[in-house]
């Protein structure tokens, strides 16, 4: 089970679609279009290892529609990012509980494990290129699914 706590916008608007056949077609067709959404989160939380954000661009989650994944990217000063992704397939249950002053907390069931992943050596204003690395959570996010 993720659990990460999520800094809100005050414009943000969350829409809750009936799971129609037909309209998953329509939503995967726009989705491709669909650029990246960020959201700055301050935790994340796989069982009982956690990721505090140390700075404000800390902890960023993003959603890739086009890819149809999940991403936290970590950054901590003096080292390498690290980034935890998963597969839109692969989520089992998810819920978000949004509180009234903009905070929330989403919580997400996989049928299996994240993928993680370091990256390599950075390079001046190029895009970031990612190596496959072992989980980084001590173990912690082979516990995917709720007992």
């Amino acid at each position: 089970m993720m659990e990460t706590i999520l800094r809100c916008e005050k414009n943000t608007k969350f829409i809750d679609e009936t799971n129609h056949s037909e309209a998953q077609a329509e939503v995967r067709k726009v989705s491709k279009k669909l650029k990246a959404l960020n959201f700055r989160a301050s935790l994340l939380k796989i069982g009982i290892w956690k990721e505090v954000a140390e700075q404000v661009e800390g902890l960023i989650v993003r959603c890739y529609f086009a890819k149809e994944k999940l991403a936290w990217e970590i950054s901590r000063k003096q080292s390498l990012k690290k980034k935890i992704e998963i597969k839109w397939s692969d989520i089992l249950a998810i819920r978000a509980k949004i509180m009234e002053d903009g905070t929330g907390v989403l919580e997400i069931e996989l049928n299996r494990p994240p993928s993680f992943y370091e990256e390599s050596t950075p390079i001046p204003r190029k895009h970031t290129i990612w190596n496959i690395s072992s989980d980084f959570t001590g173990g912690q996010a082979l516990n995917y699914r709720s007992p």
